[in-house]
């Protein structure tokens, strides 16, 4: 079977954002203080970032070997770290560049889900920051559930200043393919439980899509083990052992248990946070990375 590389680099590296960028929307900083002149030319700053990063292309350089190499590796599942078929060049708008490194940098409990991926959000964050210039910060978030331990977060560019003008603009990338996270939100269905299913469900196939991973797992060195590197990280963070379902080839065994560990942990995050399985279903955003353009004043 030929599996072409453009696949592979989707699916090892996790590039699985659409190619829809949200409507750009200025947003108020909470912390913004400042006189009316500087605090106008920041926010007109802010919009027209987050336009650039909505609209302007870039292309991005890295190995997905980095990562591992800096966590001591090879290692017996990734023996070779060297050559070309490490290296990969990604090429998008900064706003979909942004959106694919916060979910390659996914974390559970702090805990990163994946060393080849750390190349490229550095490659990514680089090259942002490049773009974007002085005295501006963009930070891209993925965060499925408040407080279900599962998020992806690319900061680049310094800390705004704790005193001055800050303004900021904001703009939202659709992730894991089209379609609602499984949960039902009409009225007098919605609950926690289905609320939770959904939103698990759609986290995992957004890290690990099952059709890609299989495909993924038939290529040649070092695609299969790359996936398999995912599969494992993302299964210690959680709690559970899916190498042999990803082993004997079935990602989609691999990701049901996936979902079944992750989905009482999302569960447990909206009851402590909100009254109703409807309010709760309003802040989960399984499906999109948002991203925040801050801007100051000197």
């Amino acid at each position: 079977m030929v599996v072409t590389s453009a696949l592979i680099d989707a699916t090892v590296c996790l590039l699985l954002v659409s190619a829809g960028v949200g409507t750009l929307v200025s947003v108020n900083d909470p912390s913004a203080v400042g006189g009316p002149a500087s605090g106008e030319r920041a926010a007109d700053r802010a919009d027209a970032t987050a336009e650039t990063l909505a609209t302007a292309t870039a292309s991005v350089n890295y190995s997905l070997a980095t990562g591992v190499r800096e966590a001591g590796g090879p290692t017996d599942r990734l023996p070779r770290l060297d050559g070309n078929r490490f290296r990969r060049t990604d090429h998008g708008s900064l706003a979909r560049l942004l959106a694919d490194a916060a979910v390659a940098n996914t974390t559970v409990d702090g805990r990163r889900t994946s060393l080849a991926s750390v190349g490229f959000v550095r490659a990514v964050r680089t090259t942002v920051a490049n773009r974007t210039g002085p005295r501006v910060q963009v930070v891209a978030l993925w965060r499925p559930s408040p407080g279900g331990a599962v998020e992806g977060r690319v900061v680049a560019g310094a800390e705004p200043p704790r005193t001055g003008a800050v303004h900021a603009a904001a703009l939202a990338v659709p992730v894991g393919g089209t379609g609602n996270s499984g949960a039902s939100r009409r009225t007098g269905e919605a609950s926690f439980g289905r609320l939770a299913e959904g939103v698990a469900r759609k986290t995992i196939r957004t890290l690990v899509p099952a059709g890609r991973t299989e495909t993924a797992l038939r290529a040649d060195y070092p695609a299969s083990a790359l996936v398999e590197h995912r599969y494992r990280r993302l299964g210690a963070a959680l709690g559970v052992e899916v190498l042999p379902a990803v082993e004997r080839g079935n990602t989609t065994a691999a990701n049901r248990q996936l979902t079944r560990v992750l989905q009482p942990r999302v569960e447990r995050g909206l009851r402590d946070r909100f009254p109703s399985a409807e309010r709760a279903g309003e802040s989960t955003a399984a499906s999109r990375v948002r991203i925040v353009v801050r801007t100051w004043s000197p």
